[in-house]
């Protein structure tokens, strides 16, 4: 697979329960409120730099611009997501910011950094998770729908958590079965290569439980690149309590 800025959800159970979460979130605002921030990074020597990010709450305002405040350079398609049901990469265009859409938890982007130094960006949010009265935190679901009509597809995910969640904890739900991801890959259902990019090194590794060539843990900030063979997964993310 070509991890580049070059390569370029049918909403099902998982994607509603994520949106009801994010609506609940939003109303316990008042009550439970947080500033999240991301680093960005240049690339070596002060060129340009890829970042692959995920924010960690949910954003008051989920509009680019607002996330990323007037610093940023984002326009022009710096800031990029992929749509899974068309395969499609979509990059910012402040003229027509409705064609991208809002940032979301779960979601996963790309950024270039051509400032040469980086930056980091603030903004206002909820926490991640619905805690209860006992202050426990609800799973959260992201949907891999692959692309229509197809038999999977690439994706583009973020881990929704402001915490590490070990990576063998992770469930996937066909809609009939749900099994350890472990399982899910033994079977067929997505691959084990879920490369991520770590900033400061512009180095690409994969999540490996073994913990040889990058981290057991999905890790906050960062989007993973999820490969899958069966259409219309879900994956179903534990907080660590």
């Amino acid at each position: 697979m070509k991890c580049s800025i070059d390569y370029l959800r049918l909403r099902k159970g998982g994607d509603t329960m994520r949106l009801v979460t994010i609506l609940a979130l939003i109303l316990l605002a008042s009550a439970a409120f947080g500033q999240y921030s991301e680093v960005l990074y240049p690339g070596p020597g002060g060129s340009i730099g890829e970042n692959w990010i995920a924010l960690r709450g949910v954003p008051f305002d989920p509009t680019p611009a607002v996330i990323f405040g007037d610093e940023a350079r984002i326009d022009d398609g710096r800031l990029q997501r992929l749509d899974a049901s068309t395969q499609n990469v979509y990059g910012y265009l402040s003229f027509m910011p409705e064609e991208f859409g809002g940032m979301l938890l779960g979601d996963g982007f790309t950024v270039l950094v051509d400032n040469g130094t980086g930056y980091t960006i603030n903004y206002d949010g909820a926490p991640d998770g619905l805690p209860d009265g006992a202050g426990q935190k609800t799973d959260m679901w992201i949907s891999l729908p692959g692309q229509t009509g197809m038999n999977g597809g690439q994706h583009f995910i973020g881990h929704p958590f402001d915490h590490a969640v070990p990576f063998v904890n992770v469930l996937v739900t066909d809609g009939t079965r749900t099994i350890p991801v472990m399982n899910a890959i033994a079977e067929g259902w997505l691959e084990g290569y879920w490369p991520y990019l770590d900033g400061p090194t512009q180095s690409v590794l994969q999540v490996d439980p073994d913990e040889i060539v990058g981290s057991p843990y999905l890790e906050p900030g960062h989007m993973y690149v999820v490969n899958t063979m069966k259409a219309n997964l879900a994956l179903i993310i534990p907080p660590a309590q």
